[in-house]
């Protein structure tokens, strides 16, 4: 089975890449008297497709470039990463993510351990997440937005792996690292404080569906900004005269 994941994993890059050839090789689109978020008599697209609509509204579009075949080449990986991690989690994707995650996770415990005892031990699960959260931001800042999606994508696959902890907490069957004590399970103690041991696999799959939607988002977002530099379209008030 995990040969076919990667068999339709390249498969869906490469038609991909040719998709994304192809639209570059397209002329631009017609030019238009207004941008098309203002709705006025001037507002109107010559050429009415979708395709064009799109055009306009997604900005400058970039030229083909080794780099950029390199970036959709990197975001067609994550999502084989995420459909990999989805199928097991204790398949390659997941136990890179566990390794990536695990040191953040015991620090996490030792940050929040002087806000009480509740934070000290959700403190690693929370800074498993945050830390990449953070990172995603700094790099925001520094205007590099493929590295940004990446870094949160990860915290998608952070929330995914996560799942496994919290779907654990009624059995606490889990082998704990460092300490093998079943009565240090964190998500057994915090649900069981709550009172909702009985809902682990719901806030499980909760954590799933959020962590897939997170990866899936970044990926489109970080295929978007690839090809197209919707900047242009807040630089001036018009578009082409």
């Amino acid at each position: 089975m995990s040969i076919i994941i990667v068999v339709v994993g390249i498969v869906a890059i490469l038609i991909l890449t040719w998709l994304l050839i192809g639209e570059l090789g397209k002329e631009a689109p017609k030019k238009v008297s207004a941008l098309p978020f203002e709705h006025g008599k001037g507002s109107r697209i010559e050429n009415s497709s979708w395709v064009e609509t799109f055009r306009l509204w997604a900005g400058k579009r970039l030229p083909l470039s080794v780099e950029r075949i390199g970036f959709t080449a990197m975001w067609g990986i994550f999502l084989i990463s995420l459909i990999n991690h989805l199928y097991s989690r204790s398949g390659f994707t997941g136990t890179l993510i566990y390794f990536l995650v695990f040191l953040p996770h015991e620090a996490g415990h030792f940050l929040c351990s002087p806000f009480g005892w509740f934070l000290s031990i959700a403190g690693g699960s929370i800074w498993q997440i945050l830390l990449f959260v953070i990172f995603g931001a700094v790099a925001l800042l520094r205007k590099r937005r493929n590295e940004a999606l990446g870094w949160w994508a990860i915290c998608g696959h952070s929330l995914i792996s996560l799942s496994t902890y919290i779907a654990d907490a009624s059995a606490r069957s889990l082998t704990l690292i460092p300490i093998p004590d079943p009565s240090r399970h964190d998500w057994g103690n915090m649900l069981e404080h709550l009172g909702l041991l009985g809902f682990d696999w719901l806030i499980a799959d909760i954590a799933i569906v959020l962590g897939g939607a997170i990866v899936l988002s970044c990926t489109a977002g970080g295929l978007f900004f690839t090809w197209y530099s919707p900047d242009t379209l807040f630089s001036s008030p018009t578009l082409d005269k």
